[in-house]
């Protein structure tokens, strides 16, 4: 008798509730390390691209502060006496420069005049003419604006004209 005994199979019993041991409780707390790991994470990820965006907002001001400044120098050349082909062309030579350096910043200058007013870029300061009828062109160009591939950075002001033959400035003869 006491050999069947030792060979019976002991009665299976359902549990009442899980087990609460040692291994489920460092799996609880595993858990919450993660999460508090992932907030961590993700605010030092916020951090640091604030830190990029800060950086490149100071690299496109500084860009965009030399390349106003030379807009400015062509305008007072080109309405001091005019200017020499000769003195066109290193002007134009330079601009062509500074359009690939603020490329390489992902930024564009908007100075173009003869163009269609776009209130996406520009922002209309004074308009010429008395005629309302027709589309308005910008004729001139008085603070450029920058734009990157996907936004704004600053409106160009301008003025706008109903006509269209107006006169370029220098402030675009790069695209002459």
């Amino acid at each position: 008798m006491k050999l069947l005994t030792l060979f019976r199979r002991p009665r299976e019993t359902q549990p009442d509730a899980p087990p609460q041991g040692p291994p489920v409780e460092d799996l609880g707390k595993l858990i919450r390390t993660i999460r508090r790991q992932t907030l961590e994470t993700e605010r030092l990820m916020s951090l640091v691209e604030e830190e990029r965006s800060l950086r490149q907002q100071h690299e496109w001001n500084a860009a965009m502060d030399a390349a106003e400044a030379y807009f400015y120098l062509c305008r007072a050349l080109q309405e001091a006496d005019g200017l020499t082909p000769r003195t066109q062309q290193a002007l134009n030579m330079v601009w062509g420069r500074l359009e690939r350096m603020l490329a390489l910043l992902g930024l564009r200058m908007v100075r173009d005049v003869e163009v269609p007013f776009d209130p996406r870029v520009h922002e209309a300061v004074a308009k010429e003419g008395a005629g309302d009828h027709g589309p308005a062109f910008v004729c001139q160009v008085v603070q450029p604006g920058f734009v990157t591939s996907d936004r704004v950075v600053r409106h160009a002001k301008v003025i706008v004209s109903t006509h269209h033959s107006v006169q370029r400035s220098i402030s675009s003869g790069a695209r002459q």
